[in-house]
């Protein structure tokens, strides 16, 4: 097996400081510069000795401030630095290093691990920092432009600016779409009457309209004359029968609900046997059909109802305003009864219990006639 043995020197400027290994030789020209040497035992390409060598394994972060001369472990490799500064590794920078001993050989076991060692610490030196080195010379511009950082965040607004001058009037715009329709306004007063227009067609007859109430019974025309005489009729009952009173002193009633208040004809009776009368009735002695009619006039408009009663007791048909919601002045009414002999008529009238009311006293505030129309 083969020993080589390989030389060399490492050298550092005096102005930084001189180091060695332990066992390498020291020593410090006249050109002011230090070096260093050692002797590398290699056996079958392989370090085989390297005790006391200042090896430092490659570490980028310190690549830019290797020197000449310093021994560097990369992949395996042993490799001395030719230039000061390097800046990267062997394989980044061949022209920056010399590789001593190609470690490409296969890896060995690795060996035991032995005892630890016992030896003291020793003391710290204290080295002498040195002055700075001379900056080198400023390396070439990059090609290219790097690319464009981003965008910092907005600046703070800055202050209102001044109001600049009216510009120009623009041209007129385009006329835009209507609108929506507005809400219907508040009507407005009521405009003059207008003129009055023709007048229209004849519209169509209505439907009759509901029978009104018998009006007073007008004054007494003035006699006929005479008819011829007309032919003797059969023989019947008589029709002198009759009965005839009034009230013309402006009587004062006090009116009552139910039947009602019966209403004195004491006045210019007239009257016949068979139909005899007191201040305010008619007895009937004859039975058969009689007409009975009455009149009432009164001072003032009232809301009463009138009716005539046959033995106390209200006949419908005589009955006038029976809900006495209207106010008149003038109540007539006439009908056709059958009467038996013994039957009482008598005149009436209703209204609200305990107030009272005036006939007309200027004219015949109150009349009751009974006249035979069949009597047998």
């Amino acid at each position: 097996m083969s020993k080589d043995a390989e030389y060399g020197h490492s050298y550092r400027p005096a102005n930084v400081g001189c180091y060695c290994g332990s066992r390498q030789k020291h020593h410090l020209g006249d050109n002011r510069k230090c070096w260093c040497e050692y002797t590398i035992e290699i056996e079958n390409n392989l370090i085989n000795d390297i005790t006391g060598l200042d090896i430092q394994v490659y570490d980028p972060a310190i690549a830019n401030d290797y020197l000449i001369g310093q021994l560097i472990s990369y992949n395996g490799r042993l490799y001395r630095v030719i230039i000061n500064n390097p800046g990267g590794n062997p394989d980044e920078v061949p022209g920056g290093y010399e590789i001593l001993v190609d470690g490409g050989g296969a890896t060995g076991a690795t060996g035991a691990t032995g005892p630890p060692g016992t030896g003291s610490t020793g003391p710290t030196g204290i080295g002498v920092t040195g002055p700075p080195g001379a900056s080198g010379p400023t390396g070439p511009t990059g090609p290219g432009v790097g690319a464009t950082g981003a965008t910092g965040p907005p600046g703070p607004t800055g202050p209102q600016g001044e109001v600049g001058p009216e510009g120009p009037q623009g041209p007129e715009g385009v006329q835009g779409d209507p609108g929506p329709e507005g809400p219907q306004g508040e009507i407005g007063p009521e405009g003059p009457q207008g003129e009055l227009g023709p007048e229209g067609p004849q519209g169509e007859i209505g439907p009759e309209g509901p029978q009104g109430e018998i009006g007073p019974e007008g004054p007494p025309g003035d006699p006929g004359p005479e008819g011829p005489a007309g032919p003797t009729g059969p023989g019947g009952g008589s029709s002198i029968n009759n009965a005839y009173g009034a009230s013309i002193t402006g009587q004062v009633i006090t009116l009552s609900g139910g039947v009602g208040t019966v209403v004195e004809v004491p006045d210019e009776q007239l009257f016949s046997a068979d139909l005899p009368m007191t201040t305010n009735s008619v007895t009937v002695n004859t039975p058969g059909r009689y007409r009975v009619s009455y009149a009432m006039k009164l001072l003032t408009s009232r809301a009463v109802s009138t009716r005539i009663l046959v033995n106390g007791v209200p006949v419908p048909a005589s009955i006038l305003n029976g809900n006495e919601t209207g106010s008149y002045v003038d109540y007539v009414n006439e009908v056709s009864l059958d009467l038996g002999a013994g039957d009482v008529v008598q005149l009436a009238v209703t209204g609200p219990d305990g107030s009272t009311l005036t006939l007309d006293p200027n004219n015949a505030g109150a009349t009751l006639q009974v006249i035979g129309l069949d009597v047998t």
